[in-house]
């Protein structure tokens, strides 16, 4: 993302905005009223923010004369979104954005009640929005207006006292040995080497990309991998991750210099590998993000690593987000099923000492 950036050129202040919708950089001489450097940055940011919610579909007549508090919020909060996260959470929370404001109309911020936020709230569900979508994006409208209070536009925040739902939980999407055996089977060489790097080390693709040759130790079979993950903080900066013996192998036929990395090209992973999948019979589909369930799921079949062993490897934040996995730990009933007999068979041998009494 460019910055805005404000100059003088001809004893006329100047400004340099970023247009984002035509993706380039667009310059503005100001009025001669505007005399110092501060009121020439304050103009510059009402301006990139009048052009922020012109490429977002959401400049209106009302908000071109009188101006609608949470829209310019919106914005702003759109760009710290932009700076921190991904491109796919930017495209959602524009959505959010676009949805909502087409609900509400020109509606001041002010005017906005939890009334029609709880209509809203109704209408995405009889859209067919599953509750963790929908919870996501209550979540960042909520933000929105928190920030207009905060920012004392308003009094209240109309998204308080609105449900925000509950999170769906569904198992994590892993594939078997058999599956991603069809898979290397149909796929080239380097991208049978990018499976494979990616199931047998459990490794996020934004983590894979950063890892250069410098970064494997052969000696000791490790990998540095960097934590640092976009928009969170991480329990620790760097981890290392175990090389398997498959693994090892073709690492060190592909030795490459310190300096490169090892997946050069970022290009297509996700369509490379559902065209893969195709090819193999598989009938579901299959996301990138499913290798790294596949590393935690075999591990937890294995029974032979703990949970807290797979979080480490993993790098999860919160243990609750590797207990996804605990469904395949195998024999995890069996001390219950063993009280259970135990507490059978004394019932058994009690009521045999009733009896001959």
């Amino acid at each position: 993302m460019r910055t805005t950036t404000v100059f003088k050129r001809n004893k006329k202040w100047q400004v340099g905005l970023w247009d984002k919708a035509a993706k380039k950089n667009v310059y503005r001489t100001l009025p001669e009223s505007v005399k110092s450097k501060k009121e020439a940055q304050q103009t510059c940011a009402e301006l990139q923010a009048k052009l922020d919610r012109k490429s977002l579909g959401l400049e209106t007549a009302s908000s071109q004369t009188s101006g609608n508090g949470w829209l310019d919020v919106a914005a702003d909060i759109l760009n710290e979104v932009e700076r921190e996260c991904t491109k796919d959470w930017l495209s959602n929370c524009q959505s959010f954005v676009k949805r909502f404001h087409a609900s509400v109309g020109d509606c001041p911020a002010a005017q906005v009640t939890t009334q029609q936020c709880r209509r809203y709230r109704t209408a995405r569900l009889r859209q067919g929005a599953n509750q963790t979508t929908l919870r996501k994006e209550i979540l960042f409208l909520a933000r929105v207006f928190q920030r207009a209070v905060d920012d004392e536009l308003i009094l209240r925040n109309p998204w308080n006292g609105v449900k925000r739902g509950q999170e769906e939980r569904h198992p994590p999407r892993y594939l078997s040995p058999e599956e991603l055996e069809k898979i290397l089977a149909v796929a080239p060489p380097h991208r049978q080497f990018r499976y494979l790097f990616l199931a047998y080390t459990g490794v996020r693709r934004g983590e894979a990309w950063k890892v250069r040759w410098r970064d494997l130790n052969f000696e000791q079979r490790q990998i540095l991998i960097n934590n640092a993950k976009k928009g969170c903080v991480p329990r620790y900066p760097y981890r290392t991750v175990p090389i398997p013996d498959l693994l090892f192998k073709i690492l060190t036929e592909r030795r490459g210099e310190p300096d490169q990395l090892l997946f050069p090209t970022r290009r297509n992973w996700l369509r490379d590998l559902k065209l893969d999948a195709k090819k193999a019979g598989l009938s579901r589909k299959v996301r990138i993000h499913d290798l790294r369930h596949t590393c935690g799921s075999w591990l937890a079949q294995s029974g032979e690593v703990t949970l807290q062993e797979i979080r480490d490897l993993l790098s999860h934040k919160r243990l609750s987000t590797t207990e996804q996995y605990a469904h395949l730990l195998p024999n995890q009933h069996q001390n219950v099923l063993r009280a259970f007999q135990n507490v059978g068979a004394n019932s058994e041998t009690q009521g045999e000492q009733n009896r001959k009494q």
